[in-house]
């Protein structure tokens, strides 16, 4: 199978691109790691982020908040 028929079957069945579904997990094992009280650079890290900044881009465009406002409250 292509690679574009893979993003393509991929995409039918879950809705979202490949790329996209990935980060989504990404993102929601980073809540996790956050609601469990992990620094916001250790889950960075330990969610595959280049960075802290990396991290915090992803989650605001995602979610609407910060790392740091969504493990405060």
């Amino acid at each position: 199978m292509s690679r574009e028929g893979y993003s393509r079957r991929f995409r039918k069945h879950h809705g979202v691109p490949p790329h996209a579904f990935a980060l989504q997990e990404r993102l929601n094992e980073a809540r996790l790691l956050l609601r469990a009280g992990e620094p916001i650079a250790a889950v960075a890290a330990d969610t595959g982020f280049t960075d802290q900044s990396h991290l915090g881009r992803c989650f605001r465009r995602a979610f609407g908040v910060t790392p740091g406002r969504y493990r405060a409250g």
